[in-house]
């Protein structure tokens, strides 16, 4: 069996909570293999994030107005119709546990069970493609930033007895709330399959890789490419970093650590992550 990992998240099997399952930094993007059985005897597996959740736009206009989309795509070795349930929420990963950070947190489920099946409060409609999405209005950010618009989902492969897999994206506008609040973002996932009350495989939080901006207004001007930043004074657990001297004043830099710290890489005002 094959564990699919990714910053330090790890495939869960049974039924899990969703929720980061802690540091396995060894495993960090790694295919451990645990256990091979031929696939007729197995007949079952862990769905596989086939395409990391992405936000259709690097710079997104908080003017509550624009439409975007955020969207993911899992497979599955039984097929598609094994997944019962993919969820996207809005800088799970950057929030480290502060549901006051998060930005919004939709999901799209084969059922009403399925989507409210580890509590909240949550709003549930059709989505087009099948099934049923929502958005949850009591945390991790309600709807104080965003606005959910609807959901789409899309299958490819077998439905059962194969490979399959299921794409949903989500559309959303993105209200005044969050412009530069923060500026620099991404959207994690998470899907699981199998059956409610019996035998289920559910992949845990996985951080996006690829960020996007939130900013007021539609960008009139470009700031040219910034010169690496310069670094001294390292300790164990600090490093003095500054803006290189050849970049001008008079712009706004945001700063990156890579590799990521607990999935945070943005610097804020105050030098933390």
């Amino acid at each position: 069996m094959c564990y699919n990992t990714h910053g330090s998240r790890v495939a869960d099997v049974g039924g899990t909570e969703p929720v980061n399952k802690g540091c396995w930094a060894w495993l960090t993007q790694a295919c451990v293999v645990l256990t091979v059985f031929a696939a007729s005897s197995w007949g079952a597996g862990a769905p596989i994030m086939t395409s990391f959740p992405v936000v259709n736009s690097s710079t997104v206009v908080a003017d509550d107005t624009t439409p975007y989309t955020v969207s993911t795509t899992f497979s599955d070795p039984d097929g598609y119709d094994s997944i019962r349930c993919i969820r996207v929420l809005l800088n799970y990963t950057e929030a480290g546990g502060d549901q006051n950070q998060g930005r919004g947190y939709m999901n799209w489920g084969k059922s009403d069970v399925d989507v409210t099946q580890w509590g909240g409060t949550w709003v549930i409609a059709d989505a087009t493609g099948g099934g049923r999405w929502a958005y949850r209005t009591d945390a991790w950010g309600g709807i104080a930033y965003i606005t959910p618009v609807s959901c789409e989902t899309t299958v490819n492969g077998k439905a059962t007895g194969g490979s399959g897999s299921r794409t949903v994206s989500w559309t959303f506008t993105v209200k005044p709330a969050w412009a530069f609040n923060p500026v620099m973002n991404d959207a994690d996932a998470w899907a699981a399959d199998g059956v409610i009350g019996g035998t289920s495989y559910a992949v845990g939080w996985i951080d996006g890789q690829t960020s996007f901006d939130v900013v007021p207004a539609s960008c009139s001007t470009f700031c040219a490419t910034p010169q690496p930043p310069i670094l001294a004074n390292p300790t164990s657990t600090t490093v003095k970093l500054s803006i290189n001297p050849a970049d001008t004043s008079d712009d706004e830099y945001a700063i990156m650590i890579s590799p990521s710290v607990g999935g945070k890489m943005y610097v804020q005002a105050d030098g933390s992550l």
